[in-house]
């Protein structure tokens, strides 16, 4: 799958996945769910690579504020 809205940044062995959408202050919407849904119920079980994961919200206003 191809994010659009989440960012992965790994770096030895820890993904940082950043909601970005900061216009909307993160806000949940269709794409931004089936996307975690694909990263965490699929991509990261298969890596051996990641041994932890950061969740952030892009901007400094909010992590999440809800959903749309």
């Amino acid at each position: 799958m191809k994010y659009e809205i989440l960012d992965l940044q790994p770096t030895d062995g820890v993904l940082t996945v950043t909601i970005n959408r900061p216009k909307a202050l993160n806000a949940l919407n269709e794409r931004t769910i089936l996307e975690i849904d694909h990263l965490f119920g699929t991509d990261l079980p298969a890596r051996t690579d990641i041994t932890g994961v950061i969740l952030i919200g892009a901007g400094d206003r909010s992590f999440v504020a809800g959903a749309d």
